[in-house]
């Protein structure tokens, strides 16, 4: 009796479903000519040459390495361990290219034409980021760029228009001339409500390069907190934060972010907000507050910062000198956001004080805030941002006052303000912390900065916008996938053409959050549910994320395959280890053995369903599958397999007969078919749940992640602990033992501040080493197990130890040199440099 099983997509789902361009840019240059004549690129011989005599060789070739570890790193090469080391030579040449380039590029000329003054150099408002890309089919290739940041601009550029083709990079001969239509295309970044990591602010500053931002707007201080540690007032902080020593903003940390994001060309505008949202500052300056008054009683409440007061500008000059000091960009973002005036409206000395100086009411107030902020701004050189209600509250601020607006009315602001002669951000309507479901970057991307009334000369005073990340609900665990690719959107609107069509687009973010993924960004997919699997060129070796479909008489594991047919279609087809060669039946068996393609993704995705010729599309229905060809002048056809005479047999499907749509297979050269059989459906698991880390009080919750098992055969956890001074440490949790042991400047043992590993069950192990771990976790998504003060996240790991299962920590943050390091049963370090890795694998 046959039993037939057939693997197959619903000619629909591939309707939906939005592919990734190959090579294409984001943000969409100005100007591009590309050509269908490809070049190769060997990353081992590969080379930038940077102009002999600059100021700043430094800092040009600091970039030129960056960007050749990108190259050499985010291709599947890498991933299938043909690359020693990141950013390190390969040790195996690449096979030939598929698309028969028709010349090797092995360097670029880099012309910087406007000079380098020296390796200070830092990106201001204004600065020109234009370049000119020229890469020719006779195997050479220019940038060019009067600017260090046109010169950065252009290296991104080159790096995203590399792509695969088998598992060979090759690039297309291609001109292109770029500049971006604003100069100001910043990342708000609130950091008060949630704190964010150090290595977290890092990435987004990696992130930011790769959308081509310039500027991070840093809300560091509201509310809830007060991170940065002063050095005039270090009690801000030591009240203030959530907690004085993790919860801060070193002097050190801010000039290491400030030193990260200028070698990327991006500038770092602080923000103390002010006078409202500042309550944290009353932790340690309650004088600085207003008293709220119930029934003429003071009521114990404490509201914005008082303006009525000499000594609260005095207060904030001392502050402003440090910070002007510490931030060197010639902008400060003065706040000004929801200033709540309940407080001075109902504090009677505050009346008193506005009956005396004439002032009639609570934004004529705030105005006169305002202006004396600015004037101690102006005392210090400082250029200075605010918004648009302290534009509307103080009318007599600069016309070099820059004012961003966020109101519902935000373009209607926009031409107001324009009108009268000042500078405008546009961030209303991208304020990320809002989320819809599906693809919400295109409502992002729908916003139009310039889309209202106004003259030629009002728009040029439009500098650019902001994407707003507030932290309200936003930690260091989901804000990158919540920041990206949502914030790419805003990216393209800043820089590329006014008219840049959104459908085209579609593919090219699906590109580039592929390849934001591959450089360690972990950007949520931007189209919903999509084709999470893909047919590769088959060239003889099976690789290791082909499909299984059964096996042979032989035990031997068969792959799915589909070949082109001359004069009869793209057909399904079975893969036999060591063959290079597939059968097909259509007409008869035929041998083919070229234009082959395996079928690739995770087997887990796949489901059999019973089916039959007749029932199929009904069987089909609401179901997502996969697509194996095409019969010439037909139509689609889906993947089958049988078990026949004890092996499987794999065939095609002919999905165009409604109600008869039968199963073609080969027996031993011989074509046949079925009605009867079961169906093979892709499964989405997109709507699985994600993990998290709960407290850990002792008790093991239902859905703790298992590690493994000790010695005793109990099971073991994944469990991360807070050490002072040190970080967020991956530990072993054994169940009923409340404390953990941590592996950090020795072994530390910790009793509070634990957290569990939660989640279904979306996890693999996969066995690495300490060179290889970040070639490993090419393309998948490492859990992340804490981080150490310092120097960077850390990834969970574990081994076998003398009969028991060690969970334990690994030094991601140490490129090429991860170390698995965790404490054993006589709570001694141990340090071994191959191990297994934990992997997330939601799709």
């Amino acid at each position: 009796m046959f039993k037939l099983f057939v693997v197959l997509g619903s000619i629909l789902a591939c309707c939906y479903a939005v592919n990734p361009s190959k090579g294409e840019v984001w943000p969409k240059p100005q100007q591009q000519e590309t050509s269908e004549d490809y070049l190769a690129i060997q990353s081992h011989t590969f080379s930038f040459k940077g102009p002999a005599d600059i100021g700043c060789p430094d800092f040009l070739n600091a970039a030129f390495t960056r960007y050749w570890t990108i190259i050499a790193t985010s291709s599947s090469l890498a991933q299938r361990g043909q690359v020693s080391k990141v950013g390190r030579q390969p040790q195996k040449k690449f096979r030939e290219v598929d698309v028969n380039p028709v010349a090797d590029l092995n360097s670029m000329q880099v012309d910087l034409t406007g000079g380098c003054a020296n390796e200070a150099v830092r990106p201001d408002l204004g600065d020109d980021e234009s370049y000119t890309l020229i890469i020719s089919r006779e195997g050479w290739s220019t940038l060019s760029a009067s600017t260090i940041w046109g010169v950065l601009r252009g290296l991104e550029t080159f790096s995203q228009l590399i792509h695969l083709e088998g598992e060979s990079l090759v690039v297309k001969a291609t001109t292109i001339i770029d500049f971006p239509r604003f100069s100001h295309r910043g990342i708000l970044l609130d950091t008060a409500r949630h704190f964010q990591p150090v290595y977290i602010i890092l990435q987004i500053l990696d992130a930011m390069a790769y959308n081509k931002f310039n500027v991070l707007h840093w809300h560091i201080t509201d509310d809830q907190s007060f991170p940065y540690v002063s050095r005039t007032y270090p009690e801000l902080s030591e009240q203030g934060a959530y907690h004085p020593v993790s919860k801060v903003y070193e002097q050190t940390d801010v000039s290491n972010i400030i030193e990260y994001a200028r070698v990327r060309g991006i500038r770092v505008i602080p923000e103390f907000q002010i006078p409202s949202h500042s309550r944290s500052w009353g932790f340690s300056h309650p004088e600085l507050l207003t008293p709220c008054y119930s029934d003429d009683q003071p009521n114990g409440q404490l509201g914005a910062l008082d303006p009525t007061k000499n000594s609260t500008y005095t207060f904030l000059t001392n502050l402003y000198k440090e910070v002007v000091d510490v931030f060197p960009d010639s902008y400060i973002h003065m706040g000004g956001d929801n200033v709540d005036f309940s407080c001075w409206e109902n504090n009677p000395d505050v009346q008193a004080w506005m009956s005396d100086n004439n002032l009639s009411s609570s934004a004529e107030l705030n105005g006169y805030f305002f202006l004396n902020v600015a004037s101690i701004l102006d005392s210090l050189n400082a250029k200075y941002i605010t918004v648009e209600q302290t534009y509307f509250n103080a009318l007599t601020l600069p016309n070099s006052t820059v004012v961003q607006v966020w109101w519902a009315d935000g373009l209607e602001s926009l031409a107001s303000l324009t009108e009268a002669g000042k500078f405008g951000l546009y961030s209303t309507h991208w304020f990320l912390d809002e989320l819809s479901s599906g693809g919400d970057w295109e409502k992002f991307y729908n916003c139009e900065p310039l889309d209202f009334d106004g003259t030629d000369e009002q728009k040029k005073l439009v500098l650019g916008g902001e994407a707003c990340m507030w932290s309200n609900d936003v930690n260091e665990y989901n804000i990158m996938p919540r920041l990206w690719p949502r914030a790419s959107a805003v990216a393209e609107k800043l820089w590329s053409a006014q008219d840049v069509d959104i459908g085209p687009a579609r593919s090219r973010l699906e590109e580039h959050v592929c390849r934001m993924n591959r450089r360690g960004i972990a950007a949520q997919p931007p189209n919903g549910a999509g084709q999470n699997y893909d047919w590769r060129e088959y060239t003889g070796s099976i690789t290791k994320d082909a499909i299984p479909a059964g096996k042979d008489i032989n035990g031997q594991t068969i792959y799915v395959g589909q070949a082109y047919v001359k004069n009869e279609g793209l057909i399904v087809a079975p893969i036999y280890q060591g063959e290079k060669e597939v059968t097909v039946a259509i007409k008869g068996a035929r041998k083919i053995e070229r234009n082959i393609k395996i079928l690739c993704g995770h087997a887990y995705n796949f489901q059999w369903i019973v089916s039959d010729a007749k029932n199929l599309h009904v069987h089909l229905s609401g179901k997502h599958g996969v697509l194996g060809g095409h019969e010439d002048g037909l139509g689609y056809i889906h993947i089958g397999r049988i078990s026949y005479q004890g092996e499987t047999k794999i065939g095609r499907v002919i999905a165009y007969k409604i109600g008869d749509a039968k199963l073609f297979f080969h027996d031993r050269g011989v074509e046949k078919w079925i009605d009867s059989y079961e169906v093979w459906h892709f499964v989405d698991n997109d709507n699985t749940a994600d993990y998290y880390w709960r407290e850990y009080t002792g008790i093991i919750p239902r859905d703790a992640v298992s590690g493994g098992a000790n010695i005793n055969r109990e099971q073991v956890y994944i469990g991360q602990a807070y050490v002072k001074n040190h970080g967020l440490i991956t530990a072993q949790i054994n169940a009923g033992v409340k404390e953990v042991w941590v592996p950090i400047d020795g072994v530390q043992k910790i009793d509070q501040h634990i957290k569990i590993l939660c989640s279904v069950n979306n996890f693999v192990w996969v066995a690495t080493n300490s060179t290889n771990l970040h070639l490993e976790l090419v393309d998948r998504q490492m859990v992340i197990g804490g981080h150490e003060d310092d120097h960077g996240i850390i990834a969970v790991g574990r081994i076998s130890y003398e009969g028991s299962t060690q969970i334990g920590k690994i030094d991601a943050f140490t490129v090429g040199d991860s170390h698995f390091r965790w404490v054993d049963a006589n709570q001694q370090e141990g340090d071994v440099t191959s191990y297994d890795v934990l992997v997330y694998q939601k799709w």
